[in-house]
């Protein structure tokens, strides 16, 4: 006999032993990528017309030298990631691309021979994978989340890129412009008062090459001459100098260039004539007395 506490067994249904076939709870069923050679085909319209296969190239045409398609000309929207709508005009260069069994390389169309695949990117297409309901495909690219940045992550569908090509470029450059942006935010700053500041500041001061004039002159202009006064300053602290410089010879002149007392200045005076003269009635008395 079953014991009252045992629980009943329930009944599957068809729907429900199914389900015991899918991924367990918590896992993500297997992504569907399909292999082999994409085929989803880019279709462009030109000139209200879509493109046959029978026009199509059996090469892939030039890359057009447009400075929007390098990494300095790079058109971004608010969010860092690039702008496909800015590159609307670029879709009629491409339009005659051939289809992916035509490419370089099938089962990464976009690629030319030998052209590098950056980390990162990798090809999607919904119809290659089987789906029924979409027929996206492209390319993917995706920078993993690290200490400074957030997971990233960007697809370019043929559907509004209009090319294999012009996707591979988008995506290509689009991770081009995260590596270089972790680069920067992973450099260190230098502290102040160390080399790389100090020459940061010796940079900064070689870029001025004029100097100002300095105090008290003024610039010469033209239509003045060489030989203009200078300023009221200059003469003020100038002439004390030159007035002692005067001065000190006068102070240190030997006795020996003094000027004597020549016979015209005796000649001229009466004073000393008459004590001459007095003298001389002298000497006669003084001669007898002796």
């Amino acid at each position: 006999r079953r014991s009252r506490s045992a629980p009943r067994r329930r009944r599957l249904t068809a729907a429900q032993s199914s389900l015991g076939a899918m991924a367990p709870k918590g896992r993500k069923a297997p992504r569907r990528t399909g292999c082999g050679a994409a085929k989803a085909v880019a279709v462009v319209a030109v000139e209200g017309e879509a493109i046959e296969d029978t026009t199509r190239l059996c090469f892939l045409p030039a890359d057009p030298e447009d400075p929007r398609l390098t990494l300095e000309g790079l058109v971004l929207g608010g969010d860092g990631k690039i702008d496909i709508v800015a590159y609307e005009d670029l879709k009629v260069h491409y339009a005659r691309e051939p289809s992916p069994d035509q490419h370089p390389d099938p089962e990464h169309p976009g690629v030319r021979r030998g052209e590098f695949i950056p980390k990162g990117l990798r090809v999607w297409d919904d119809i290659r994978a089987g789906a029924s309901e979409k027929d996206g495909a492209g390319w993917a690219v995706v920078r993993y989340a690290s200490a400074n940045e957030k997971k990233q992550e960007k697809w370019f569908n043929i559907r509004t890129c209009g090319s294999w090509r012009l996707a591979f470029l988008l995506a290509k450059m689009q991770r081009q412009h995260w590596d270089e942006r972790a680069a920067w935010l992973k450099a260190p700053v230098p502290a102040i008062g160390t080399t790389a500041a100090a020459e940061a500041a010796t940079a900064k001061k070689e870029k001025v090459t004029e100097t100002p004039p300095p105090k008290g002159k003024r610039p010469a202009t033209d239509g003045e001459g060489e030989g203009e006064a200078p300023a009221p300053k200059a003469a003020k602290r100038a002439a004390p100098k030159k007035a002692a410089a005067k001065q000190q010879p006068q102070e240190e002149q030997p006795a020996a260039k003094r000027q004597m007392i020549g016979a015209d200045v005796v000649a001229g005076s009466a004073r000393l004539q008459q004590i001459l003269a007095m003298r001389q009635q002298q000497q006669p008395q003084q001669q007898q007395q002796a």
